[in-house]
């Protein structure tokens, strides 16, 4: 039985479209048919699909197409992701009628994810002020470009000057106006930035005019007002530029949802009132700009105006879900008031200890923003490994729970008035898992000795109980475990099966299929247990050598009787120090699940089948010399007092 091609190879990057990938299964050498029926891919992951899964009677293969689920990969963390699918279906028995089921060998299906960093301007406008004729030209502003790969930028006025008009990766493009020749007057420009992907708009503005004199002026201020306004709602904000002039004056309003209480006044001292109409915009994504141009004489100046459109919204957080604190989750409000902040009220209980606490988060631009669930870290303790290595599945840490409310609360008067209220958030330490449901490291090829134990960690909606071993040793281990606890921990013995060198056995529980490949029995062997980032604990087995070394530190201290010295000893610490050898690495898979040991918190040595805490003096591993030479590591570890 063949797979043409084998393995299959995709590479994803955000934003940029992927291939397809035709695929043929020869069943001969195992079996033929003149009728193949109900057929289908199975183990599929959730970022693969196929299509036009079809029996080929004529060449007597299977013909199928596999395409990557973008929208599904989009979501995932950049690395490399495998997974083993097979064809199952039904093939007819000589001339019939008789079907038997069939399910094929192993298709290795591996996805590269990789992201894309968004090309970002910053900032989108560019305003110079105003230029009043005979004076220096406005100081150069500076333009932040982030992208990762070539860029260029067009620039359709003479008079902007740009420091660069294309390049490569991140860069700070410094931008002036060379006002020379432009008569009085409003002038625009887009400066248009495109990398391979992206395109975006920066807006540089300038206004030319004739000086203040004593005689002629016009003075206004502020300069530049800024509205926040929620999606589909009236905005009742008010605000006020004064205005003082030598003459009568006239005020434009360059957009129409930029309402003034006055578009003339006469000399001297006065103000106007300026709202928004902005109940009929709709546009999220973008900052609504706008002028007021006060004109008295051959004088003008301007006034600039930012509208930003906000829906509201509270996001982020969901009750009755499961997060993980080191994400740094994040929820998320708007809000169109003034001198506003998030407040978020809590209880985090991780079932003995509840914690109140209260975070605040000022509103900037009408978005707050507050980190929820790094109490995960203080409130979720950490437990002993088992020294029951009988065959079952457990359950060892529960995620703690948060119950907050959403309020916003104004600074002045400190009233609150709740948004949002939230039940049964929970959150477990450590990262979203790379690979989905699966909290534990332990690689999917797995090389171990007949005694070993493997623990193997998930999350699942309900309990995975059985666990399927296939291969040169078929065997189910039902277990029974409470249902709806999010964490499952499956003991597997491997020392009951009675298995022998070369053998290989394949492990399905939950989401997780693991090969294991038994290798020679060592003359020693060592169980480390060490404590994931996730509050689980993964077994790891050294084939090498064990050295034992006791070692005893006094303290001691210093008397004076009758004027002579005496040293005494206060008391005798009794330490062990461990050195182990790996023994053979067989893959990298395996090196690079090594080194997540150097990173756990705790660490215990199994001495006659009992935990003992030590701590790892091995600071690093020098993964050029196991690559290239014998994939072997001495660790070496000391007990810990505890």
């Amino acid at each position: 039985m063949a797979f043409n091609p084998t393995p299959i190879n995709f590479n994803y990057k955000q934003y940029l479209p992927t291939f397809t990938q035709s695929v043929l299964y020869d069943p001969s050498g195992d079996f033929t048919s003149d009728s193949i029926v109900d057929l289908q891919l199975i183990n599929m992951p959730p970022w693969l699909q196929y299509e036009n899964l079809i029996w080929l009677s004529s060449e007597n293969k299977i013909s199928f197409i596999l395409r990557i689920k973008e929208s599904y990969a989009f979501t995932m963390a950049e690395g490399n992701y495998l997974k083993n699918i097979q064809v199952k279906g039904k093939r007819l028995i000589g001339s019939g009628p008789f079907y038997v089921t069939f399910t094929t060998g192993n298709l290795p299906v591996t996805l590269q994810v990789q992201h894309t960093v968004l090309l970002t301007v910053s900032p989108t406008t560019l305003p110079f002020g105003t230029y009043i004729i005979g004076n220096p030209a406005p100081q150069n502003k500076t333009m932040q470009l982030q992208s990762e790969g070539n860029w260029s930028i067009t620039n359709g006025q003479s008079w902007v000057t740009l420091s660069q008009t294309n390049g490569f990766g991140n860069a700070t493009i410094i931008v002036g106006v060379n006002p020379a020749g432009l008569t009085v007057g409003q002038y625009e420009a887009i400066l248009v930035i495109q990398d391979q992907i992206f395109t975006k708009q920066v807006v540089v503005t300038l206004t030319v005019t004739e000086g203040d004199t004593d005689e002629d002026y016009i003075y206004v201020s502020p300069n530049s007002l800024q509205f926040i306004s929620e999606l589909g709602e009236d905005n009742t904000t008010e605000k006020t530029v004064s205005i003082e002039a030598s003459e009568s004056w006239t005020a434009e309003a360059s957009e129409d949802w930029l309402v003034l209480s006055a578009s003339s006044g006469s000399s001297g001292v006065s103000t106007i009132t300026v709202t928004v109409d902005s109940d009929e915009l709709t546009d999220l994504d973008v900052s609504y700009l706008a002028q007021i141009v006060f004109t008295a004489g051959s004088i003008q100046k301007i006034v600039y105006v930012e509208l930003i459109l906000v829906e509201f919204f509270i996001t982020g957080i969901e009750s009755d879900t499961l997060y993980f604190a080191d994400d740094r989750n994040k929820v998320t409000a708007s809000n169109t008031s003034s001198n506003m902040f998030l407040v978020l009220d809590a209880v985090a209980s991780n079932g003995q200890t509840n914690q109140p606490y209260q975070i605040e988060a000022p509103y900037r631009n009408g978005i707050a923003s507050a980190v929820l669930g790094k109490e995960a870290n203080v409130l979720l303790k950490s437990v002993v490994p088992t020294n029951s290595f009988t065959s079952r599945v457990q359950h060892t840490i529960n995620p703690i729970t948060v119950n907050f409310s959403a309020f916003n609360k104004n600074k002045f008067n400190d009233t609150l008035s709740v948004i949002a209220s939230f039940q049964n958030v929970k959150f477990l330490t450590g990262k979203t898992p790379t690979v989905a449901n699966k909290i534990c490291y332990t690689p999917s090829v797995l090389h171990v000795s007949k005694n070993a134990v493997l623990s193997l960690s998930v999350l699942a909606t309900s309990a995975p109980t059985d666990i399927e071993i296939t291969g040169d040793v078929t065997q189910t281990i039902s277990t029974s475990i409470s249902n709806d606890v999010l964490t499952y921990n499956a003991i597997i013995n491997l020392a009951p099966m009675n298995l022998v060198a070369g053998n290989t056995i394949n492990i399905v529980w939950a989401d997780l299929d693991i090969d294991v490949i038994i290798v020679e029995t060592p003359a020693e062997s060592t169980r480390l247990a060490f404590e994931n980032e996730w509050r689980e604990y993964e077994f790891f087995e050294c084939r090498g050598t064990i050295s034992i070394t006791p070692e005893g530190t006094q303290t001691t201290t210093q008397l004076q009787v009758e004027g002579e010295k005496h040293t005494k000893v206060v008391a005798i610490d009794k330490g062990v120090d461990y050195t182990i050898n790996t023994g053979y690495l067989y893959t990298q898979a395996e090196v690079d699940w090594l080194e997540r040991m150097l990173y756990a918190k705790r660490k215990f040595i199994y001495i006659d089948d009992q935990p003992i805490e030590i701590i790892m003096e091995t600071k690093s591993i020098e993964t050029y010399k196991t690559r290239e030479y014998t994939k072997g590591y001495p660790l070496k570890f000391r007990k810990a007092i505890v």
